[in-house]
């Protein structure tokens, strides 16, 4: 089973689940617990956070067409719908996206769309005004996520913006964490044994007894630099996370100062130039 694969394999099984916790894994959310309102205003929180950052720092931004890549259950893409006049959110899982057309059905300008491929090769260059992606590509290997950073690029219209979160390391070691077990996982999945994907199995064979695994990577800084400086764009703002601190509540919280313990996470502002 390819690396794409396995992510859809992974987030279809969190999404029947406990979808909004799989996306906001607060320990006491667990069971079931987040209720769709307070979901949606943890992604209230972060957009409007977000968009504060950009005024801040001086990035204008043109509010037509919003992508919102690994929209999961549909938290930012509700929020970035009531600020843009059109948004798409796309997603590994068929299962997370059933689950977000259920808690957007109040926003009627938000479309989803499956996307199981390496790029976003199903949208035209320059469709969108506004790319973001927060708490996403830390689930893959660099490669993989480091590609869709220069798709983020392409398909961003000439003054667009992107946003993204991606974790540079873990504070214990500079190699990545290639899997992380979910040791929270509740609704019906608590007690059962890790899949173990090193263990060959026959096409078709399933584990349904298997706790999901969820990966988690480190993407050094320069590499991302590199990728967005090869695509044409220029990095103009960058800011620390603690977004998969063990405190993490839903909430970007902005600091220049390293998260006491886990991943260094990473949020980092692209602006696709003008040609001159």
């Amino acid at each position: 089973m390819g690396e794409l694969e396995n992510l859809q394999e992974t987030w279809d099984r969190f999404a029947d689940a406990d979808p909004l916790w799989a996306v906001l894994t607060d320990p006491s959310r667990g069971e079931r617990r987040w209720t769709v309102p307070d979901f949606l205003a943890a992604g209230e929180r972060e957009i409007a956070a977000v968009l504060e950052r950009l005024a801040v720092v001086g990035i204008p931004l043109r509010r037509e067409r919003a992508l919102d890549f690994g929209c999961g259950a549909g938290r930012l893409t509700s929020a970035l719908g009531a600020r843009f006049d059109r948004v798409c959110g796309v997603d590994i899982s068929q299962n997370m996206l059933r689950v977000a057309r259920e808690t957007t059905a109040h926003r009627a300008n938000c479309a989803f769309r499956l996307n199981a491929t390496a790029d976003l090769g199903q949208f035209p260059s320059g469709e969108f005004d506004f790319v973001y992606s927060s708490i996403v590509l830390q689930h893959m290997p660099s490669a993989l996520a480091l590609g869709y950073v220069a798709e983020f690029r392409r398909v961003l219209r000439d003054d667009g913006i992107g946003v993204f979160q991606i974790p540079d390391r873990h504070q214990k070691s500079l190699a990545a964490i290639p899997l992380l077990l979910v040791d929270r996982v509740r609704s019906g999945l608590a007690g059962r044994r890790r899949l173990d994907r090193s263990r060959p199995r026959p096409r078709g064979e399933s584990h349904p007894e298997a706790l999901p695994v969820l990966e988690m990577h480190g993407t050094p800084e320069d590499a991302v630099r590199r990728t967005v400086e090869a695509a044409g764009c220029s990095i103009v703002d960058r800011v620390l996370t603690n977004s998969t601190d063990s405190a993490f509540n839903g909430n970007l919280r902005y600091t220049h100062r390293a998260p006491r313990a886990g991943w260094v996470s990473k949020q980092y502002t692209i602006v696709r130039r003008m040609a001159a």
